[in-house]
């Protein structure tokens, strides 16, 4: 005589209707998944744009297309981003480089050589910032031209 299993006894999950996922709207990252070309063409402007002209052409790409091409927008908020956040990353360069030239001074020497000095060491310092702006923003170009989403390293979103 066999015992009767006293776990109770479960019914195997159905599996969802496939049909019934489409109903499910597409989250908002996703809408217009697929960019056209026009759109890819405006999204590397405003890299290229902000790479030129700082962030004033990402700006009005943003402002223009807000409402047009979600991802157009994405491409110039993130694009104005970083060119705001490498004017906070310049107070690196900035802040050494006045603080070496100012310590100078002290020593009682000419001006003239603490400002050479200064300058020299912001130009130096300023070397792999343009680097790596030009390296970043060329794959960002890149990203955009392929209609893929990008997201810049080192950036902070204040828009």
């Amino acid at each position: 005589m066999s015992c009767p299993s006293l776990l109770p006894q479960y019914k195997t999950a159905e599996m969802p209707n496939i049909a019934a996922m489409d109903d499910f709207p597409e989250p908002e990252y996703l809408e217009g998944a697929a960019p056209k070309p026009h759109e890819c063409t405006l999204a590397m402007l405003a890299h290229l744009g902000g790479l030129l002209l700082s962030f004033v052409p990402p700006a009005i790409l943003m402002v223009t297309q807000q409402d047009k091409s979600h991802f157009v927008f994405r491409h110039a908020r993130e694009a104005v981003n970083f060119q705001l956040s490498l004017y906070f990353h310049s107070l690196l360069v900035i802040v050494p480089s006045a603080s070496i030239g100012f310590a100078v001074y002290q020593f009682n020497v000419r001006w003239q050589l603490c400002l050479l000095l200064a300058s020299v060491v912001a130009f130096i310092l300023s070397i792999p910032m343009v680097i790596l702006e030009l390296w970043i923003v060329i794959r960002a170009c890149m990203a955009a031209a392929k209609g893929q989403e990008f997201r810049y390293p080192l950036t902070i979103r204040l828009i």
